[in-house]
């Protein structure tokens, strides 16, 4: 079915030329009504609604929520994450200080001060308690001459004499050599107590000039009383003997004092020689 021409058939009507406008269009709709003007309240307003269509009409109510997930699932990650278990427990706060506690520092002080001069107090007497014994000792000591008697104990002591400078003591076949000089005293020990006692020389000790300690050589004193033995028998009560006590000293010293012992607890007795 063909369409009839709106302009007729005339033969006379001219054609448009190929690549020229046309000079007859349909027209437009959109152009058939000029837009609003909105200068003029009278100016009708048309809008759509929110989150509706097009028309202005909201979108049709469905029910069946979101279309599932049809894409691919995330790979297994293994074990889900142990649990962590309670939270620690909250700190309780310090005790306040106790009594007892600083009782016991003030007493722990007070031992480790006592301690400090105890130690202090044994290093002292270890270091000074010899020589303040020996002048103790000294003080309360008899002082006599030669020839003079002198007790210390159950003994009664003589210094009859001194004699040094000799450098051998013995006899051609049994002798000994000094290595100074030998110093030979002699002493007369009598018993005055009331039970037998006995005397040795290694108890009996000599001086020098400046105080140097010299003690006896009981090896020498032997051999200087072979003819006796005084010495090595003891002595009953009221019996006396009289020997020689030997002392090895450097050759150019003499002895200026004696002190004598009738044993080792005793406090002595000091018999100037010189």
């Amino acid at each position: 079915m063909t369409t009839p021409d709106p302009a007729g058939s005339d033969p006379n009507r001219p054609r448009d030329e190929p690549g020229s406008e046309p000079t007859h269009r349909p027209p437009d709709p959109a152009a058939a009504s000029p837009p609003p003007d909105w200068s003029t309240p009278e100016t009708p307003t048309t809008a759509p609604r929110i989150g509706g269509g097009g028309n202005g009409a909201p979108p049709p109510y469905s029910d069946a929520g979101p279309p599932p997930y049809s894409g691919p699932l995330p790979p297994y990650s293994g074990a889900p994450p142990p649990y962590p278990g309670p939270p620690p427990p909250y700190p309780a706060a310090p005790p306040p200080p106790n009594r007892n506690n600083r009782l016991a520092l003030i007493l722990g002080i007070i031992a480790a001060v006592l301690f400090c001069c105890c130690t202090g107090g044994v290093v002292s007497a270890l270091t000074w308690g010899r020589q303040f014994y020996d002048e103790m000792r000294t003080r309360d000591q008899r002082t006599v001459g030669l020839n003079q008697p002198a007790r210390d104990g159950t003994m009664e002591f003589r210094v009859r004499q001194v004699e040094c400078g000799i450098g051998r003591i013995g006899d051609p076949f049994v002798n000994q050599t000094a290595t100074g000089q030998f110093c030979l005293v002699e002493l007369t020990v009598r018993n005055i107590g009331s039970r037998p006692a006995g005397f040795t020389d290694s108890l009996q000790k000599a001086y020098g000039p400046e105080n140097r300690q010299f003690h006896a050589d009981p090896g020498a004193g032997v051999l200087a009383n072979a003819d006796q033995q005084v010495f090595l028998d003891e002595l009953n009560p009221g019996n006396q003997v009289t020997g020689l006590v030997v002392y090895d000293i450097p050759p150019g010293t003499r002895i200026v004092k004696l002190e004598l012992h009738s044993s080792s607890r005793s406090n002595g007795v000091v018999v100037r020689t010189g």
